[in-house]
Protein backbone atom coordinates (compact mmCIF):
# COMPACT_ATOMS: atom_id res chain seq x y z
CA UNK A 1 0.00 0.00 0.00
CA UNK A 2 1.20 3.52 -0.61
CA UNK A 3 2.08 6.18 1.41
CA UNK A 4 -0.80 8.15 1.10
CA UNK A 5 -2.83 5.78 2.89
CA UNK A 6 -6.68 6.38 4.03
CA UNK A 7 -7.57 4.16 7.43
CA UNK A 8 -10.81 3.70 7.89
CA UNK A 9 -12.10 1.92 11.64
CA UNK A 10 -15.87 0.95 11.37
CA UNK A 11 -17.73 -0.70 13.85
CA UNK A 12 -19.98 -3.16 12.34
CA UNK A 13 -23.83 -3.99 13.57
CA UNK A 14 -26.35 -6.82 12.93
CA UNK A 15 -29.96 -5.94 13.95
CA UNK A 16 -28.44 -3.41 16.36
CA UNK A 17 -26.40 -5.64 17.99
CA UNK A 18 -22.18 -4.65 17.48
CA UNK A 19 -21.12 -7.86 15.07
CA UNK A 20 -17.60 -6.94 14.47
CA UNK A 21 -14.71 -3.80 14.11
CA UNK A 22 -13.41 -3.85 10.83
CA UNK A 23 -10.33 -1.87 10.18
CA UNK A 24 -9.50 -0.95 6.32
CA UNK A 25 -6.95 0.92 4.44
CA UNK A 26 -7.06 1.88 1.40
CA UNK A 27 -4.80 3.97 -1.15
CA UNK A 28 -5.95 7.52 -0.74
CA UNK A 29 -4.84 8.34 -4.26
CA UNK A 30 -7.39 5.39 -5.61
CA UNK A 31 -10.12 7.20 -3.97
CA UNK A 32 -10.51 10.83 -3.79
CA UNK A 33 -13.11 12.55 -1.78
CA UNK A 34 -13.98 8.62 -0.02
CA UNK A 35 -14.25 10.30 3.60
CA UNK A 36 -17.16 12.83 2.35
CA UNK A 37 -19.05 10.16 1.26
CA UNK A 38 -21.54 7.46 3.07
CA UNK A 39 -19.61 4.17 3.81
CA UNK A 40 -22.42 1.92 4.25
CA UNK A 41 -21.95 -0.30 1.32
CA UNK A 42 -18.11 0.20 0.13
CA UNK A 43 -17.34 -2.54 -2.52
CA UNK A 44 -20.12 -1.09 -3.99
CA UNK A 45 -19.40 2.37 -4.20
CA UNK A 46 -15.91 1.26 -5.41
CA UNK A 47 -17.00 -0.33 -8.40
CA UNK A 48 -19.75 2.53 -9.02
CA UNK A 49 -18.06 5.47 -8.14
CA UNK A 50 -14.36 4.95 -8.58
CA UNK A 51 -14.73 1.89 -11.45
CA UNK A 52 -12.35 -0.42 -8.43
CA UNK A 53 -13.39 -4.28 -9.12
CA UNK A 54 -12.14 -6.12 -6.31
CA UNK A 55 -11.24 -9.57 -7.93
CA UNK A 56 -9.48 -11.30 -6.01
CA UNK A 57 -9.13 -11.72 -1.65
CA UNK A 58 -6.52 -13.38 0.19
CA UNK A 59 -8.08 -14.33 3.98
CA UNK A 60 -6.20 -15.38 7.18
CA UNK A 61 -8.49 -16.67 9.44
CA UNK A 62 -7.63 -16.94 13.16
CA UNK A 63 -9.13 -17.18 16.67
CA UNK A 64 -8.11 -14.54 19.32
CA UNK A 65 -9.86 -13.16 22.53
CA UNK A 66 -11.33 -10.13 23.03
CA UNK A 67 -9.23 -7.20 25.07
CA UNK A 68 -10.65 -4.95 27.20
CA UNK A 69 -11.10 -1.99 24.66
CA UNK A 70 -12.43 -4.13 21.65
CA UNK A 71 -15.14 -6.27 24.27
CA UNK A 72 -16.58 -2.94 24.93
CA UNK A 73 -16.71 -1.75 21.89
CA UNK A 74 -18.30 -5.32 20.61
CA UNK A 75 -20.41 -5.17 23.93
CA UNK A 76 -18.86 -8.60 25.15
CA UNK A 77 -17.34 -10.16 27.95
CA UNK A 78 -13.09 -9.44 28.16
CA UNK A 79 -12.10 -13.40 26.92
CA UNK A 80 -14.78 -13.71 24.17
CA UNK A 81 -13.65 -16.01 21.37
CA UNK A 82 -13.33 -13.58 17.85
CA UNK A 83 -12.64 -14.44 14.65
CA UNK A 84 -9.64 -12.35 13.68
CA UNK A 85 -9.46 -11.98 10.09
CA UNK A 86 -6.58 -9.96 8.16
CA UNK A 87 -7.88 -9.71 4.16
CA UNK A 88 -5.84 -8.95 1.09
CA UNK A 89 -8.25 -7.80 -2.01
CA UNK A 90 -6.88 -7.12 -5.42
CA UNK A 91 -8.16 -5.28 -8.65
CA UNK A 92 -8.49 -7.25 -12.18
CA UNK A 93 -4.77 -6.36 -12.39
CA UNK A 94 -3.83 -8.14 -9.34
CA UNK A 95 -2.83 -4.70 -7.31
CA UNK A 96 -3.75 -4.41 -3.55
CA UNK A 97 -6.22 -2.07 -3.33
CA UNK A 98 -7.64 -3.36 0.64
CA UNK A 99 -5.84 -3.96 3.38
CA UNK A 100 -8.44 -5.07 6.15
CA UNK A 101 -8.11 -6.21 9.71
CA UNK A 102 -11.39 -7.78 10.99
CA UNK A 103 -12.45 -8.48 14.42
CA UNK A 104 -16.02 -10.83 14.47
CA UNK A 105 -17.76 -11.68 17.84
CA UNK A 106 -17.55 -15.87 17.31
CA UNK A 107 -20.93 -16.45 19.57
CA UNK A 108 -22.66 -14.44 16.26
CA UNK A 109 -20.71 -15.75 13.46
CA UNK A 110 -20.00 -18.96 11.35
CA UNK A 111 -17.55 -19.48 9.40
CA UNK A 112 -17.88 -21.70 6.11
CA UNK A 113 -15.57 -22.56 3.73
CA UNK A 114 -16.40 -24.74 0.01
CA UNK A 115 -13.69 -26.21 -2.53
CA UNK A 116 -14.96 -26.97 -5.68
CA UNK A 117 -13.03 -28.46 -8.76
CA UNK A 118 -13.92 -26.59 -12.21
CA UNK A 119 -14.13 -29.05 -14.74
CA UNK A 120 -13.25 -26.19 -17.64
CA UNK A 121 -9.85 -26.28 -16.70
CA UNK A 122 -7.06 -29.17 -16.54
CA UNK A 123 -5.30 -30.04 -13.58
CA UNK A 124 -7.11 -29.37 -9.98
CA UNK A 125 -8.56 -25.83 -9.61
CA UNK A 126 -9.77 -24.92 -6.51
CA UNK A 127 -12.50 -22.30 -6.52
CA UNK A 128 -12.45 -21.01 -2.77
CA UNK A 129 -15.80 -19.44 -1.28
CA UNK A 130 -15.58 -17.71 2.44
CA UNK A 131 -18.95 -17.38 3.50
CA UNK A 132 -19.56 -15.65 6.54
CA UNK A 133 -23.22 -15.95 7.78
CA UNK A 134 -23.89 -14.37 11.01
CA UNK A 135 -26.50 -16.00 13.35
CA UNK A 136 -28.82 -12.96 12.97
CA UNK A 137 -30.39 -12.30 9.68
CA UNK A 138 -27.42 -10.18 7.98
CA UNK A 139 -25.00 -11.67 5.79
CA UNK A 140 -21.63 -10.70 4.21
CA UNK A 141 -20.58 -13.10 1.54
CA UNK A 142 -16.70 -12.90 0.17
CA UNK A 143 -15.82 -15.05 -3.34
CA UNK A 144 -12.68 -15.52 -4.91
CA UNK A 145 -10.94 -17.69 -7.06
CA UNK A 146 -7.49 -18.83 -5.82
Amino acid sequence: MERGSLVILRLRLANSVPLSLEQMTLPAARFPDLLDRSLNSLYEMFERDYGVTLAAVDETINISLASASVAQLLKVTIGTPLFDIDRISRDESGVPVELSHDLFNATLTTLTHTANRCAETVGLDHQRSLMMEPVSSVERRLRNRA
